[in-house]
């Protein structure tokens, strides 16, 4: 082949090139995805800003006006949570404000702690459930719209922030942001569009009808920013002390307010038995001089490690709801502002099944306008005691986690080690914010430590409140024992040898708590909160309301 060829030949593809460049840049210009000729056969869907018709997992289906979507589509868009109950052949609906359960054989439904039933519209279409979308808006909070001029489904869903704006004269929504793109339509005066992102001279928009386009800037004003929902939060940091009830509450008449302290958390509801029966030790004095001494009272619920119990009440959902009922009516009759959840030791399959009981929770007690926190352990740890929680879960479902930064060497440890090091805190800190936003995260701080008896290799250990730290060191140590100070946990050591036995202790104190007050500034918590009142020496107060 001479040479005269080859330039031709490659002239030629350099021509095919330039042409498929051209059609892959001009062609988009004028074209018009929504016009009738383009419109698909079956339903599309456009939830919140985002096209996820490639995302449903079976075809909407309209029929007698009616929006009918499948339980399998339910899950994937609108209720991750949703829930089939077998053993009552019911469907448990969850959103952040609404609990609902329905009745698949009577077509029946109603709100958790309800017994007011309505009818509702199922019908099922080969072997999956269909539901009238439009009869679960008010579940959701949600707008949902069947769009015959676009064939498409529309729903407000996934919006929890987002810009809306109004249309200030008429205009051309554009396929592309450029002025020789196609136009899709024209929009009206006074059209509202969602604003999804700027784009040169333009926005990026999705318009009444569920299009995507583009508006010039200049064309829309009154712009605001929405959310449809908003966790309650409290009006400041929080300082909560949890105070130990065994069977009677201490009696505190005459002691003045804590300095900094918001929140007082006695441990006044326990778990009897695997019926949802509860043991209620609500003490009206102690909560008459709470409350006039200016704190707020957040109950602590807790399950008293009963895993057989939990278990069989966490998988029946009657159980759940009538635990719920007796504990939320404890709440009312007794004004208190908030609920502790605090359920620990539990079979980590039994995992999703706590996420939906603290949802339910959640719901009914946000209804009354009672906060709603649970407490959960470091991510790192045993199945019963840490794998046992789904913390992302957990946290979308309530206004606060409390993560009990303690017993990183439990009591019933052999080896001797911290009960909170300072870097074994800040590297749990750093996963757990993977699950939970900074702006909901307690950081839970012991006062107390362990004295740990070392004989022959193995430790048996035994608490020591903060308080007591320095005299029990002159009564059982040497009065010139010396305190080294470990920079990475953050605590001073003491170790003694007394003829067999060695005699170790990681040290909480003043200093101890500030190290630990550093990481709550440093990844700006949503508070603290300590185990446990008496237990401290009462200089922490101003330490913590420093840093508050």
């Amino acid at each position: 082949m001479n040479k005269k060829k080859i330039i031709v030949i490659l002239l030629s593809l350099m021509l095919i090139i330039v042409a498929i460049y051209g059609i892959i840049k001009v062609v988009p210009r004028y074209h018009n995805p929504y016009s009738q000729a383009n419109l698909p056969t079956k339903v599309s869907l456009v939830i919140g800003e985002s096209d996820r018709t490639d995302k449903l997992v079976d075809d909407i289906v309209i029929k007698d006006n009616r929006i009918l979507f499948s339980y399998a589509n339910m899950n994937r868009f609108i209720d991750a949570y949703i829930q089939k109950d077998e053993k009552y052949n019911q469907i448990i609906t969850n959103s952040k404000t609404n609990t609902k359960i329905i009745d698949v054989e009577n077509k029946k439904m109603r709100e958790m702690l309800d017994n007011n039933w309505e009818n509702i519209y199922i019908e099922t279409i080969g072997n999956e459930i269909y539901f009238d979308i439009n009869q679960l808006q008010n579940i959701y909070n949600i707008d949902v719209e069947y769009i015959e001029q676009t064939n498409l489904v529309k729903i407000s869903k996934d919006i929890h922030t987002y810009k809306v704006g109004n249309i200030s004269t008429q205009t051309k929504l554009k396929y592309l942001p450029s002025s020789i793109s196609a136009t899709i339509d024209k929009l009206e005066i006074n059209t509202q569009v969602y604003i999804l992102r700027e784009d040169k001279d333009y926005y990026k928009v999705l318009d009444n009808l569920g299009r995507f386009g583009y508006v010039k800037q200049s064309d829309i004003n009154n712009i605001q920013d929405r959310r449809i929902y908003q966790d309650k939060k409290y009006n400041e940091k929080i300082n909560l002390v949890w105070d130990y009830v065994y069977l009677a509450s201490p009696d505190r008449t005459g002691q003045s307010k804590l300095e900094g302290v918001n929140i007082l958390s006695p441990t006044w509801i326990d778990l009897l038995d695997e019926n949802g029966n509860i043991q209620n030790k609500v003490d009206k004095s102690y909560l008459a001089w709470a409350k006039s001494t200016g704190y707020d009272v957040w109950v602590l619920f807790s399950s008293n490690s009963k895993i057989d119990s939990t278990h069989n009440i966490l998988n029946d959902s009657k159980l759940r709801e009538q635990t719920i009922d007796n504990v939320l009516k404890i709440c009312l009759d007794n004004n208190l502002d908030g609920i502790n959840i605090d359920f620990e030791y539990m079979y980590k399959e039994d995992k999703d099944m706590f996420s939906q009981f603290v949802r339910e929770m959640a719901v009914a007690f946000h209804k009354h306008d009672i906060f709603v926190s649970v407490d959960v352990t470091v991510p790192d740890g045993s199945e019963r005691w840490s794998l046992c929680y789904d913390r992302t879960a957990l946290g979308d479902a309530v206004d606060y986690v409390m993560l009990m930064a303690y017993d990183q060497t439990p009591g019933s440890s052999t080896v001797a080690g911290s009960v909170a090091a300072k870097n074994w805190i800040d590297k749990n800190i750093q996963k757990l914010l993977n699950e939970v936003d900074n702006d909901k995260l307690v950081l839970g701080m012991p006062l107390y430590t362990r004295v740990w008896t070392v004989t022959n290799g193995v430790a048996k250990s035994s608490v020591v409140n903060m308080k007591d730290v320095d005299a029990y060191i002159l009564k059982y140590l040497s009065s010139d024992v010396e305190k080294t100070w470990l920079e990475e946990e953050g605590q001073y050591y003491v170790e003694e040898t007394k003829g067999n036995k060695i005699y170790k202790m990681w040290i909480e104190d003043l200093k101890s708590i500030d190290e630990k007050l550093k990481l709550f500034k440093q990844y700006n918590l949503a508070g603290v909160a300590t185990w446990e009142k008496d237990r401290e020496d009462n200089d922490v107060w101003n330490l913590i309301n420093k840093y508050l």
